[in-house]
Order: structure tokens, then C-alpha cells, then sequence
């Protein structure tokens, strides 16, 4: 155990291993406040847990203040021009404007504030919201936020409203429901997917678009997140094979390795001291590097009052200690079999570009599905999950997998309907132990 510290020791604090490290947690700080700044901070309205949707009718205005689950919300604060007329919501969410209003309504709540200007219909769309419309000959407002369809009328008169979700599912899903009062909510069965919402009430209808949102967290994951994530799929691997190149190959090459032998150490002890110093590094490396960039994100979220999942963070930092330790168990086995370490260095950058670049070109998993595949299942959707499960086969097929699983949890459109976790277990610790117990059986025979 001491060989194995002072090997982590020795090459963490290493000048170049140490810049390197030093550069990804600056950019990965970076990244974050970039990610804020150009994502959130334009437009913190959209991730409020505040939502409001209204209509004016005459000199009444309705509306309806409710979270990101769709609950209404109490007491919360409706000023109307400013300083102007102050009311609030009853327990239901719901409030009632009687007066004349032509000034801007000014909704709070929580430290949060949405504004509106009077008109037939008003409402602030989220990153939570599925679908949401208007038919003003009802008139009828409404909007869909996950399994809750909330519907506003000035004018209730027992109608009933038909629901139907158009090209979301393989079969289209009709809802019917009646108005019973100003302020309706009805719970229902949203499908996942997107596709269209058509709403028909007394003979007129209107159709309008449809994403199921489960959350809207999925905005700030998938996509205040992607450079960070993009800039670690290509450039942890290059610092593994550059560790596993100064610890392994080139002391193999210069001769270093055959020195050491010659002291009271096994070759299984000194493979596996190298070994398991390489993979030392790669975890705290990997922690550093996922913990700043996560909670500097997070810090910055919550000064616009939004939180991120915590769990966003351990997608982030599984993915980057699997793609760390199997790029060094590759390069640490190629060098069992070469000596030259140049030659270690330019396969092993051969095998990643081929693997992180060239095999998503060759197996796409969005666009242009590869014709050979295509052709033998003569089904897309089969052709579209026979290519993602290639990526089984690929060393970082880990990163697709995590945005899978991310996406997935906050219920994204996916193409691919399953994706099974213990194949993705399996096939990450496949390519970590297989080549590291290929090179420990390779370094204990060979000639340094």
C-alpha cells in the first residue's frame, strides 16, 4: 500500500499532472458561470416555481397561481399597476380581478415575481409547462403541467372539453372533461413524448404543441451543461494516457521499469503500485473536477432562486472516473505489449479519437441511421436501438449512457425506449478489468 501512495504521490504533484488538474477545476468554474450567464440568467423566469395563467373578460379578470407540480398557490400577492389595487390568492391558487383593469398585474411570491400586461389571455410559460392554449370564442384558457390540466372560464356552463393527444403516442389519447366553474383542474394521464394537443369545446377547437416536461431541471442539465460535458469526453482521456505514458510506458522504454526490478519488489507489486497510483489520481482528479463545476453551477442557480439535482452531480463525476480509469487500464496494457512508448502514445490517441469521434460517425445516435443496419431490420425504431446498443462495444459509450440516464429521469424525449443499467455496468467495469488483467499477465512474461 505504501508503493501504491507514493506512486500517487510521486505523480500527482507532478508540475505538468498538477497544471493539467489546475486548469480542468478553472474551466470547469468556467464553464458554469457560462453556462449561467448565457442559459439561466437571460431568462430566470422560465425555471420559477411560480406560474400563473389568466383571462379578461369584460371588466373581470380570473386567473390562477400555481408551482412547477401544477398545486395551486395561496396568499400569493397580486398587485395590480404597481402600487395600485393589492389582492391575493384563496387557498386554491385562485384570484378575481372585478375591476376595471388596464395596468400591468404584478404576481408575487417566495422572492419571486411574474408580470403581465391585461389581455384576453395571459400566462408565463416555464421550462414546466407541456402544453398550454387559448379558445376565445368559449372562452377558455388552459395549460398542462404534467399530469394536471388546469382550465380557466368566465363563462362555466357544464360544456365539456375534449382532450386529445395527436401523433405523441402510437395511438392518439382523447380526454373528455367538463367545465363545473371558473377554475378547473383535472388529472390525467399525460403520455412522454412530444407530438400535438388538440382541445375542442362547444364546436370550436384549437391545437397547439406538446412536449411532456416531468422537469424542467432538464434545460439546465442537458444544456447549461453540455460544453462542460462535451470538454470532458475529449480532453480526461488525453490526461490518462499523458499519466499512464510518464508512470508506465516510457519508464518501460527507458529502462526504468527493469531498474526498479532489480529491488526488492515483485513484478505483479510494481504493476499493480502503478496500477492502482494511476487510478488514484484519476478519482480525485475526477472528484475535484465534478465537485467545482456542480457546485459552482448550483451556487449560481440558487441566486436566482432554482435548485439542481444532486444527483446531476453523481452523473457527472461516475462518468468522468469510468472514462479516467479505463483510458488508463487501455494505455497500461498497450504498453505491456510495445516498448516503444512513443508508439504506445500514438496508439493509444489512435484508439480514442477512433472511439470518442470516429465511432459516432459511424454509428450515429441521432440523424442518418448507418444503411447496413437500417437494411437488415427494416424498422427505424429497431435500427435507432440496435446502433445505441453498440455503443456497449465503445470504451465511452459511458457519456451517451449519462445523458440517457439524465434525460430519462426528467422524462426528455429519448429515441432509444431502453436502455438497460446493468449492461452499462457490465461493460464499464469490462473495459477497466479486462485490459488491466490482460497487461498484469502480459508485464509479469515479457523481456523489459
Amino acid at each position: 500500500m505504501s508503493s501504491v501512495f507514493y506512486d500517487f504521490k510521486r505523480n500527482f504533484l507532478r508540475i505538468p499532472v498538477l497544471v493539467i488538474t489546475l486548469a480542468f477545476v478553472l474551466l470547469g468554474v468556467g464553464m458554469a458561470y457560462n453556462a449561467y450567464s448565457t442559459v439561466v440568467l437571460p431568462h430566470t423566469y422560465l425555471y420559477h416555481d411560480v406560474n400563473v395563467v389568466g383571462m379578461s373578460e369584460g371588466s373581470e379578470v380570473i386567473g390562477y397561481v400555481f408551482n412547477n407540480q401544477g398545486s395551486g398557490i395561496s396568499h400569493a400577492k397580486v398587485i395590480v399597476g404597481g402600487g395600485g389595487n393589492t389582492y391575493y390568492t384563496n387557498s386554491s391558487g385562485y384570484f378575481v380581478i372585478t375591476t376595471n383593469c388596464t395596468k400591468p398585474i404584478l404576481v408575487c411570491y417566495d422572492h419571486q415575481e411574474v408580470s403581465f400586461t391585461v389581455t384576453p389571455l395571459f400566462e408565463n410559460v416555464t421550462c414546466f409547462i407541456s402544453a398550454s392554449g387559448f379558445i376565445r370564442s368559449v372562452p377558455l384558457a388552459f395549460i398542462l403541467v404534467k399530469d394536471n390540466l388546469i382550465m380557466l372560464t368566465s363563462n362555466p356552463a357544464g360544456q365539456n372539453v375534449s382532450i386529445t393527444f395527436v401523433n405523441v403516442t402510437t395511438t392518439n389519447v382523447t380526454y373528455v372533461e367538463r367545465l363545473n366553474g371558473f377554475f378547473n383542474v383535472y388529472k390525467i394521464n399525460s403520455p412522454v413524448g412530444s407530438g400535438s394537443l388538440v382541445v375542442s369545446s362547444s364546436g370550436k377547437s384549437v391545437t397547439t404543441t406538446y412536449a411532456y416536461c416531468g422537469s424542467g431541471y432538464i434545460s439546465l442539465t442537458l444544456n447549461g451543461l453540455d460544453p462542460a460535458f462535451v470538454f470532458a469526453s475529449l480532453a480526461y482521456p488525453l490526461v490518462m494516457i499523458y499519466l499512464a505514458y510518464v508512470m508506465f510506458a516510457r519508464p518501460r522504454d527507458t529502462g526504468a521499469l527493469k531498474f526498479l526490478l532489480s529491488r526488492p519488489i515483485s513484478r505483479t507489486g510494481l504493476f499493480l503500485s502503478r496500477y492502482l497510483g494511476g487510478i488514484a489520481i484519476a478519482l480525485v482528479a475526477s472528484f475535484l473536477v465534478s465537485a467545482l463545476t456542480y457546485f459552482t453551477y448550483t451556487a449560481l442557480l440558487s441566486s436566482s432562486n432554482i435548485s439542481m439535482p444532486t444527483n446531476v452531480f453523481f452523473y457527472f463525476l461516475d462518468y468522468a472516473i469510468a472514462v479516467l480509469v479505463i483510458m488508463f487500464s487501455l494505455v497500461m496494457m498497450f504498453s505491456t505489449f510495445i516498448k516503444s512508448s512513443t508508439a504506445v502514445l500514438g496508439l493509444s490517441i489512435g484508439v480514442f479519437l477512433f472511439f470518442q469521434i470516429g465511432f459516432g460517425e459511424v454509428f450515429p445516435l441521432s440523424g442518418i441511421i448507418p444503411s447496413f443496419i437500417y437494411s437488415a431490420v427494416h424498422n427505424f425504431f429497431d435500427a435507432v436501438k440496435i446502433t445505441a446498443e453498440l455503443y456497449y462495444f465503445n470504451p465511452f459509450g459511458i457519456g451517451y449512457y449519462t445523458i440517457y440516464y439524465t434525460g430519462k429521469q426528467f422524462h426528455a424525449v429519448c429515441m432509444v425506449p431502453t436502455i438497460h443499467l446493468p449492461l452499462v455496468v457490465l461493460s464499464v467495469l469490462l473495459w477497466i478489468i479486462v485490459p488491466a488483467v490482460i497487461g498484469l499477465i502480459r508485464f509479469r512474461k515479457i523481456d523489459l
